[in-house]
């Protein structure tokens, strides 16, 4: 499906994005050593120095340690008054278990998958009302708190993975975000002063049918704005994730379609419609709703990705410091903000202290940063061969004479 009259590739990026870090969250389960309680401390101080407002810290409904941190942030007063506590809850509760069997004493039943790939590795329950209620009890009294939900929308995961409708996948997001809201009104009954927003991801957006993206996201919004006026409401974040990078960066910032070999999914044919620009023109009531990206970089390309993104009328952008995150990682938020300096943009972000900011970084995830990573490697301005080492021995030569 092709966007005839696109116009990103005409604009230009003339303001920074709404900044949002996932590192503790997005960043910190792709670790195979999830950071300590210290080590997420120290990072989340980080971000405050460079300068971030929004913060995702965590899945605090996950385990002890994620709550604990978030709890510990509130109760020592850690966020300053205009930075906003990001905490996310999954419609499904999903447990990775690498096994190959499973089954009660005296029998063991092998796992069984309908489609063409092997089982895959993983036991899905419901998410439950009480992880909802813990994920409120886990920011009680924090100043302002982002409320992020999502659920997989993509074919994929509706057919083979889920076994769901359309209608049953919007009325799982419906039903949750009601939840949600319920939990919001009761909190504001109660006299609490915490400023609160929705955040809601399409998961698997990039391989989304665009109508369908549209379809969910405004049913999520007339859910969460049921009884209320929205324009005095904060906007909704609708955040578009490319949860597996599966296309070209322009992709993600109009609109088509990308077949893939059936060889390659069980489903035969996986449409994968990118459609930043569409779904900002499609979307009801924009100036109620902040659209936000949120790229990986299967494919080497998720900065561009996001930068065309934002060309075609997004307002925020999530990501990681240096690109950690799952498998090839998020956005290098490093980069994105960099970049815009070389396009006379300030980023509004400080990271006049690279070095002091990558030992932190490495320090706290135990992955070193590659030499020639952008901007931050430490080879990034050196030379050791060609005409630029010709060059450099010469002013040496100048110099020493």
């Amino acid at each position: 499906m092709n966007l005839p009259d696109r116009t990103w590739p005409d604009k230009r990026i003339t303001k920074a994005p709404r900044w949002a870090s996932s590192d503790l969250r997005d960043g910190n389960q792709a670790l195979v050593n999830p950071m300590t309680i210290e080590q997420k401390d120290r990072f989340f101080k980080l971000l405050l120095k460079c300068g971030f407002k929004e913060i995702e810290a965590g899945f605090p409904s996950a385990s002890e340690t994620e709550f604990g941190f978030i709890r510990g942030l509130i109760d020592n007063d850690q966020f300053p008054d205009d930075v906003w506590l990001q905490v996310s809850y999954s419609l499904l509760d999903v447990r990775v278990h690498w096994i190959d069997w499973i089954g009660g004493e005296g029998e063991r039943t092998q796992l069984t998958f309908s489609g063409r790939l092997p089982p895959p590795p993983q036991v899905l329950s419901p998410a439950r009302p009480e992880l909802i209620r813990r994920t409120f009890e886990s920011v009680r009294d924090a100043k302002n708190v982002i409320f992020h939900m999502y659920n997989a929308t993509a074919p994929l995961f509706r057919d083979q993975v889920f076994q769901n409708t359309k209608q049953q996948t919007i009325d799982l997001a419906v039903k949750h975000i009601k939840m949600v809201r319920k939990g919001v009104d009761e909190a504001i009954a109660r006299g609490d002063r915490t400023q609160w927003q929705l955040e809601y991801s399409p998961e698997a957006f990039s391989q989304t049918e665009p109508e369908f993206a549209v379809e969910i996201c405004n049913a999520v919004q007339d859910a969460w704005f049921e009884g209320k006026n929205k324009k005095e409401e904060r906007p909704i974040i609708f955040n578009c994730p490319a949860t597996v990078e599966v296309a070209t960066p322009n992709n993600y910032a109009d609109q088509v379609s990308l077949s893939l070999p059936s060889t390659t999914l069980s489903a035969g044919v996986l449409t994968c419609q990118s459609q930043i620009e569409y779904f900002c023109r499609n979307i009801k009531d924009r100036d109620c709703v902040v659209v936000s990206l949120h790229t990986h970089n299967d494919r080497g390309t998720g900065v561009a990705a996001s930068e065309l993104g934002l060309m075609a009328g997004a307002d925020r952008v999530e990501g990681c410091l240096f690109g950690n995150g799952e498998r090839t990682g998020n956005v290098d938020l490093v980069t994105l903000a960099m970049n815009l300096y070389t396009q006379g943009v300030s980023p509004e972000l400080d990271f006049s202290d690279l070095n002091g900011a990558r030992e932190t970084v490495t320090k706290c995830t135990d992955i070193p940063i590659h030499p020639r990573h952008p901007w931050s490697g430490e080879l990034v301005f050196t030379a050791f061969s060609g005409s630029h080492q010709v060059r450099a021995r010469r002013r040496r030569r100048w110099v020493w004479n």
